[in-house]
């Protein structure tokens, strides 16, 4: 994804949760406070892991782009977070044992308890598999760039696209916890209006 926190409004919260369940095979991104971002790992044993980090777009005073992958290497899950192409998060356990189907149910803004949202403003947002490799992610961060991008007048760059706020947050078709009498897709949508983000 392309994330910027919202310079004009500080708020912890969710930034995205992944997973098609609640306690299990679950990935999350957390804004825990102005600085700190929390990257949580829940695999399909129930076993919780989290680890935090500086918000690297708060580091540089500008967007990044932020990539999780998640690989087995031998006998051990590794899940690493890079942001323009740098290591922030590398997290290698032999504990851990990812199970998550993709595309998985994705909520951008909030968490599947709807427990909170982070203010922030997103440019793209997608997942697949398997693990891109480091020149597709390479090609990946030129193309957010080129697309999501513009100058403003004083030629700082600002990123086109969605801005959440208090309570705004979207969600795939179909999610089983938000739009389960759907099929489920992999557009994303809110259907309350009073939820929807607005376009930057």
């Amino acid at each position: 994804m392309l994330y910027q926190l919202d310079p004009f409004e500080r708020e912890n919260g969710c930034v995205f949760d992944v997973g098609w369940e609640r306690d299990k095979n679950r990935i999350s991104l957390f804004r825990k406070s102005e600085d700190i971002l929390a990257l949580r790992i829940i695999d399909a044993d129930g076993l919780s892991m989290t680890s935090d980090f500086i918000s690297p777009d708060k580091t540089v005073d500008r967007s990044v782009s932020l990539m999780v992958s998640i690989f087995p290497v031998d006998d051990i899950l590794r899940v690493v977070l890079e942001a323009d192409g740098l290591q922030i998060v590398d997290i290698r356990s032999s504990n851990l044992n990812m199970n998550l189907r993709m595309p998985a149910p994705t909520t951008l803004g909030n968490d599947i308890e709807g427990s909170g949202s982070a203010y922030f403003v997103n440019g793209m947002f997608f997942t697949r598999t398997p693990t891109l490799s480091m020149s597709e992610r390479t090609r990946f961060r030129e193309y957010m760039q080129e697309k999501c991008y513009h100058h403003k007048e004083s030629h700082v760059k600002a990123i086109k696209g969605i801005r959440f706020g208090a309570n705004q947050f979207m969600y795939n078709i179909g999610h089983p916890h938000f739009d389960p009498e759907h099929r489920f897709a992999t557009d994303m949508v809110q259907r309350d209006d009073d939820s929807r983000p607005t376009a930057c």
